[in-house]
């Protein structure tokens, strides 16, 4: 799960300096996102918090996935009711690396 979250990490950073010309500026709101993803994926309280149109707002995050996973192996889940997580990263890890491909990077 690991593994596959911080490929999904480095393929979103990619895509993310790929739409920015000025390293400074991609730096200031990669941050707010950053912070926001956390929010939202259940790292800094926990999902079950949220209002219910906020938790279904959050499963458009990978750090949603993430703690999905983690939670599963956390409460002994088989392996495979862990795929569904792992691939979704994958997923995002994919579309993040054409994202980023599509400009080269000064």
């Amino acid at each position: 799960m690991f593994s596959v979250f911080s490929v999904t990490a480095i393929s979103f950073s990619l895509a993310w300096c790929s739409m920015f010309r000025q390293p400074e500026s991609s730096t200031a709101v990669m941050l707010g996102i950053i912070l926001i993803m956390a929010v939202l994926g259940g790292t800094l309280f926990p999902i079950q918090a949220m209002p219910a149109s906020l938790q279904k707002i959050a499963m458009l995050s990978p750090t949603y996935w993430f703690h999905e996973g983690i939670m599963l192996a956390k409460n002994g889940g088989l392996f495979a009711e862990q795929l569904t997580p792992l691939g979704i990263l994958l997923l995002f890890a994919i579309a993040f690396m054409l994202i980023g491909s599509r400009r080269k990077l000064a």
